[in-house]
């Protein structure tokens, strides 16, 4: 395990889907990221989160998606699924939500993430016949600052507090003791010059300045219009910072292909 890693029973990262120009998933790109993030140390992932842009790639591309991670992590690492507040699921939860949950657990999840203000009370002994952990959380990737999942129903040696990081573009420096705050100052930077909605895609520039992800591979289909040099500005903004050096240190560490 990286030195400074994140706790590896309670941290978990949300994660970004390496995309093509095209609008498709990078296969390639998300296979090597799952292999990367796999020597992190990190408990597990947070999956269909707005970073990851769930609600946008149909049925199959979500199974593809879940599959890659599950297969890809230790047997001990725990996928979680997200439901996003903007999701169509919660506009009646009732019977949306035990079939989201179904599908999810039919992919191989082990819990599911819910906004604080769902009662999931009503779909609890659901959730315990499939199964599966519930979690609840206000703020999911809408900050670049650790916040922690509530466990409703734990699953089997789950340990609390669980502690998601959101944007995990730049979880490598985040789980540095010297980098955290760093990293996260570099990004709220790199934000403030960009549109509401572009997360994702700073996310995959990060990722691709790191060496993780491919140039291709780097495309969020689903941001907004952006200027010409964004990418150039979050390229130099990384560069200038203290985190270069441990960041490609993590993925030289675990031979991972750069470029």
């Amino acid at each position: 395990m990286p030195p400074n890693s994140p706790n590896p029973v309670s941290a978990f990262t949300e994660v970004v889907v390496p995309c093509t120009p095209e609008g498709m998933v990078s296969a390639p790109d998300q296979e090597t990221l799952v292999r990367w993030l796999r020597g992190q140390g990190f408990a597990g992932v947070v999956l269909q989160g707005p970073l990851s842009r769930g609600d946008r790639f149909d049925l199959l591309e979500r199974e593809e998606i879940h599959s890659s991670w599950r297969s890809g992590l230790p047997p001990t690492a725990r996928v979680l699924v997200a439901v996003p507040p903007e999701w169509r699921i919660l506009e009646n939860p009732a019977s949306n939500l035990p079939h989201h949950a179904t599908t999810a657990r039919e992919w191989g999840a082990d819990g599911i993430v819910l906004p604080d203000w769902v009662d999931a009370s009503q779909f609890l002994p659901g959730f315990r016949e499939l199964e599966l952990g519930v979690f609840q959380t206000s703020t999911i990737a809408d900050s670049f600052t650790p916040t922690r999942l509530n466990p409703i129903i734990g699953t089997e040696n789950e340990l609390a507090p669980v502690v998601l990081f959101p944007a995990g573009a730049f979880l490598g420096c985040l789980a540095r003791q010297a980098g955290g705050d760093m990293a996260i100052s570099t990004v709220r930077d790199c934000l403030a010059h960009l549109p509401p909605g572009a997360a994702s895609q700073l996310g995959l520039w990060i990722l691709e300045w790191g060496g993780i992800i491919s140039r291709r591979g780097s495309c969020d289909p689903y941001c907004p219009s952006l200027p010409e040099d964004s990418r150039q500005r979050v390229h130099r903004a990384l560069a200038d910072s203290n985190l270069h050096r441990d960041f490609l240190k993590v993925t030289q560490n675990h031979s991972i292909r750069l470029g």
